[in-house]
């Protein structure tokens, strides 16, 4: 789509889309790490995605685990 499209240009964006497509499940904490930002810088990033319907997330314990939305197309 072309929101999506948009969201692929950021850099940020797009490393997050690729982590999770390779590991859905990670916490915005394994997130931050694996793409080296702090964790408020990716909870801004997390939030537009998750409000464009890209991304979901479930409650684990204290945690919130995301994971790429069912009816995002990504190609």
């Amino acid at each position: 789509t072309a929101v999506l499209q948009i969201f692929l240009e950021n850099e940020t964006k797009s490393d997050i889309i690729d982590n999770l497509q390779k590991t859905p499940g990670l916490s915005r904490k394994e997130l931050a790490a694996r793409i080296g930002i702090p964790e408020n810088t990716l909870y801004r990033h997390i939030a537009a995605l998750s409000d464009a319907g890209i991304l979901k997330r479930k409650r684990d314990g204290h945690r919130w685990l995301y994971a790429i939305a069912e009816k995002t197309e990504l190609e």
